[in-house]
């Protein structure tokens, strides 16, 4: 289970870095459609901290 949850966090992290840098490469589009970045940076916050929550609650060691 500790194993799963930390591929898991790897996994997370390197899907917020891709939509992050999509994000800055599309931002002028990203923007004239009426969607922001920070839609972005609010999934990858709100994603990264429950999967620290379940982390902790597994005793996994990030």
């Amino acid at each position: 289970m500790q194993r799963k949850i930390k591929e898991l966090y790897l996994q997370f992290q390197i899907i917020g870095a891709a939509l992050k840098k999509i994000a800055e490469l599309t931002r002028q589009d990203l923007n004239e459609e009426g969607a922001t970045i920070s839609i972005i940076n609010k999934w990858v916050l709100n994603n990264r901290a429950d999967m620290e929550k379940l982390a902790k609650e597994q005793e996994v060691d990030l």
